[in-house]
């Protein structure tokens, strides 16, 4: 067998004081004294494979992969930033963690046994055990002593053993064929056996089961013979309506499998059915029948096949609450319905307890709230970035903002975001890299309802550099984004906000902040729409030159 091995911990993880260091391991006496030889390293926990020695530390001051030994070890240290030293004794790691343990952490060297063949297995590295044939698959164990083909002897052997003496005993039991075996115990039965070469004794629970052999199939009639049958259970064929069955004493039962669909017709001293009613049967029904005298009967299970009831549907009766225009029950339990809200209002002991239906076409996602002492109101589930808000006549919660679909600003002269909701008190326009054809800079546009208005506006934008050259440029037709200094190279990134000031006049007012790759951008105005606003235009100053390049979306809530 392979000598055992264990990993080297040292110098496995990184140390700054030991990068580019020189490790020289030696081996060491009986006294765990260093020698002048040269240890021989392995590069794996199995195989001939060997590693290099000395070892040079990598640029983390550890080694550049895992250092194996199979006796003990002494390191010497050099050309670290540390002056040189040798290190203790490394010993060859391997404890016995007795049988095999899934999700258990191991460590290189342990040793375990497959609880199920006795096999033993040494660990080949630190890891959390998965499971037996993933661990040995994934090379995390080795077999160190193999018992299982010594286990598989034994038991052939075992076997052969009791074959032999099986077949000894079979050879006698034919020399005495004929006689009756030994007195049975009380109440048991005496047969012959499946192969009919001897007699056996058999209790009554296995003479039941002796019984309960598939007879031969009975046909269905007005009087069905129950006594053909060679077996307790069987197939009932036809469909005759049965009046009465054949039968011999009392206790006897029949398990019959229908195959076809006869009526078992009720007679309370002949064929006694369950409620008292007629059964029409179907092919898969199973009906069991125990005789209770001669030709009597009483049914005592019947399985429909499709798992519908035995006899006919019940009727259930009406259930009616008390009920009243205001009801007021306070008896703990008492339930009464509501005429005049439609609820249920149970009584708790002391005052009542109210339940109210759910609103009519509710769906997941549906949100309840009450409009009423008594009544819930449903708000269907909003859009992706909508938030719940009061709505403007402080009466109902609602759902309000969202995030528009991100537009491409590479062709057209404009780009609109419509449908935005009544209620929207704050809009941010934002865009990247958004670029036009020519010079005339990018700017924002409200509407309402009737169109997009292009005047009526009060604002500035302002461009600055570095030289402190500020231009400042007034906008009426639109919210300026950038000044005139705007050019076709020009690549622009920023935001837009847009504040609902007075809902009563529908003024807003507008916040610029931005940046090109020419100059900052900053400004703002104010703008009075004809009614509520729904849309948001970004277009150029004269309407003439195309975007060409970036993205632009909005935010409203």
């Amino acid at each position: 067998m392979a000598s055992l091995r264990s990993s080297i911990p040292d110098f496995q993880l990184a140390n700054p004081i030991y990068i580019g260091a020189t490790a020289t391991f030696f081996e060491v006496d009986i006294n765990g004294v260093k020698t002048t030889t040269l240890a021989t390293l392995y590069s794996g926990p199995t195989g001939s494979t060997t590693a290099r020695n000395p070892q040079t530390l990598d640029g983390d001051g550890k080694f550049e992969a895992p250092v194996y030994i199979a006796d003990a070890v002494i390191a010497e240290i050099s050309g670290a930033s540390v002056a040189s030293h040798d290190t203790g004794v490394i010993q060859v790691r391997g404890t016995y963690k007795g049988n095999y343990i899934a999700a258990a952490i191991y460590s290189s060297s342990d040793i375990v046994r497959d609880s199920l063949t006795g096999d033993v297995y040494v660990v080949t590295n630190d890891y959390l055990a998965v499971s037996l044939a993933a661990d040995i698959a994934a090379g995390n164990l080795v077999i160190m002593v193999e018992i299982s083909p010594i286990s598989a002897v034994a038991t052939a052997a075992a076997a052969a053993a009791a074959a032999s003496a099986a077949a000894a005993a079979a050879s006698a039991s034919s020399a005495s064929n004929a006689e009756m075996p030994t007195v049975p115990v009380i109440h048991n039965y005496v047969r012959r056996n499946a192969a009919n070469t001897q007699y056996e004794n058999r209790t009554p629970l296995q003479m039941n089961d002796d019984a309960a052999v598939v007879a031969a199939n009975i046909s269905s009639a007005p009087a069905t013979d129950l006594t053909a049958m060679t077996g307790r259970t069987g197939n009932l064929t036809g469909g005759a309506t049965i009046t009465s069955f054949i039968t011999g004493a009392a206790g006897v039962e029949r398990e019959l499998t229908l195959t076809g669909t006869p009526t078992f017709t009720h007679d309370a001293a002949s064929l006694i059915l369950p409620g008292g009613v007629n059964i029409l049967g179907a092919a898969g029904d199973i009906i069991r029948l125990r005789s209770i005298g001669v030709n009597q009967v009483v049914c005592t299970h019947y399985q429909r096949a499709n798992g519908g009831l035995t006899v006919n549907t019940l009727t259930q009766p009406t259930l009616t609450l008390k009920q009243s225009a205001a009801p007021t029950p306070t008896v703990e339990g008492d339930a009464q319905w509501d005429t005049d809200d439609n609820v249920l209002v149970i009584g708790d002991g002391a005052g009542q307890k109210i339940f109210a239906p759910l609103p009519a076409g509710i769906v997941a996602g549906d949100l309840l709230y009450l409009s009423g002492a008594k009544a819930y109101t449903r708000i269907p589930k909003g859009l992706a970035g909508q938030r719940l808000r009061m709505n403007p006549g402080a009466s109902a919660p609602e759902w309000g903002g969202g995030i528009g679909a991100v537009a491409a600003a590479t062709s057209g002269v404009a780009i609109d975001f419509t449908g935005i909701p009544d209620g929207t008190r704050k809009i941010i326009v934002s865009w990247s890299a958004l670029s036009t054809s020519g010079t005339s800079p990018p700017m924002i546009q409200l509407g309402d309802a009737g169109g997009i208005e292009a005047t009526g506006y009060v604002g500035l934008a302002s461009t600055s550099v570095a030289s402190d050259d500020v231009t400042l440029d007034s906008f009426t037709t639109g919210f300026g984004v950038n000044s005139t200094n705007h050019a076709a190279a020009s690549v622009l990134h920023g935001s837009m906000t847009l504040l609902l000031v007075d809902p009563a006049t529908n003024t807003w007012v507008a916040s610029l902040a931005g940046a090109s790759n020419l100059s900052a951008l900053s400004g703002g105005g104010s703008k009075s729409l004809s009614a509520t606003l729904d849309r948001v235009r970004l277009t150029t100053l004269g309407g003439t030159d195309t975007f060409d390049a970036g993205k632009v979306n909005i935010l409203y809530e």
